[in-house]
């Protein structure tokens, strides 16, 4: 798997239409740890507002074929904007999803439903 991430120029996270909200794909942290430009293909969720505040990549509504194409093709012809989309990715993990960020939120949850 990391040698994978490695050479990915871009990774594809996708949800079924309807699913958002009960799950976010777990490789979607991996990727953004590494740096690598989201090609999100889901309904609106928190990880496609991360998308768009950080520049990171691309959010698809299921079943947009066409914008997908639109998307890989920008990327793949813009490498600069690419690179500068990795950035953003590594920066909103940094900012919300290391695991020491991940732990204080859910400790945070669990005194709040506690008490």
């Amino acid at each position: 798997f990391s040698d994978a991430l490695a050479i990915s120029d871009c990774a594809f996270v996708s949800l079924e239409k309807g699913a958002t909200g009960l799950c976010v794909p777990s490789k979607t942290y991996s990727y953004m740890m590494q740096g690598i430009p989201l090609l999100a293909i889901m309904d609106d969720c928190d990880i496609n507002k991360d998308i768009i505040d950080y520049n990171c990549g691309y959010t698809i509504k299921n079943g947009a074929a066409s914008d997908l194409v639109n998307a890989i093709r920008e990327l793949s012809k813009d490498h600069e904007k690419a690179k500068l989309m990795g950035q953003g990715s590594r920066k909103v993990f940094e900012e919300k999803y290391t695991s020491e960020i991940c732990l204080n939120e859910y400790c945070k949850m669990l005194k709040e439903l506690i008490n």
